[in-house]
């Protein structure tokens, strides 16, 4: 994690717990086999969703986007079978540490968002670092402004609440945001002297 998002989480933390959050440290089990399963899912099931306007229409998606899905073709059964085996041995821990806790708060991302000309396969993959596990769990999640780093560029606090419960996730998310201002600054929007 970048030292200035680092920051505004703790900060945001910080906030949070004024308001009356107990803050705490948690770990999260298997967070070593999520991204995994969670890319296996993830692929495997947007091209189901997209197989027949991808065969009818491939010229309406973007070159990355078309080269994801048709890498998911070549995912074999076996994998896919063993992503929701996984996933669901992540739901069932992940339930025993919510019985503990009420939500639970995450950089939205490690890193700021990256130049486009740097946006590579790594960057990509940690822009979705904190968030992809939650579209494993199937827990409802929120984004936040917390702050800017140095270039201007937000950040994110991500709160993840249990399942079923958006209700919780929604009050402190909106307790949050009445006890900030970040949500109604805005980054610069100019682009640089290459159009990039």
């Amino acid at each position: 994690m970048s030292e200035e998002v680092g920051a505004a989480v703790r900060r945001a933390l910080e906030v949070l717990s004024e308001l009356g959050a107990e803050v705490r440290e948690v770990s999260l089990p298997h967070m070593d086999v999520v991204p995994t399963a969670a890319g296996a899912i993830t692929l495997v099931e947007a091209l189901a969703y997209h197989l027949t306007w991808l065969r009818e229409r491939p010229q309406d998606y973007g070159q990355d986007v078309r080269l994801r899905l048709e890498m998911a073709a070549l995912y074999p059964a076996v994998a896919y079978v063993q992503a929701q085996r996984v996933r669901a041995a992540v739901i069932e821990a992940w339930q025993r540490l919510w019985q503990e806790i009420d939500l639970l708060a995450t950089p939205t991302t490690p890193i700021v968002a990256p130049p486009l000309t740097e946006a590579e396969l790594s960057a990509t993959l940690a822009l979705i670092r904190n968030t992809n596990p939650f579209n494993v769990s199937g827990q409802p999640a929120i984004s936040l402004p917390c702050g800017f780093d140095s270039s201007g560029l937000p950040i994110g606090l991500q709160l993840v609440g249990r399942w079923w419960d958006e209700g919780t996730l929604l009050r402190a998310a909106h307790a949050y945001q009445r006890a900030t201002d970040w949500h109604l600054r805005l980054p610069p929007l100019g682009w640089d002297e290459g159009g990039a």
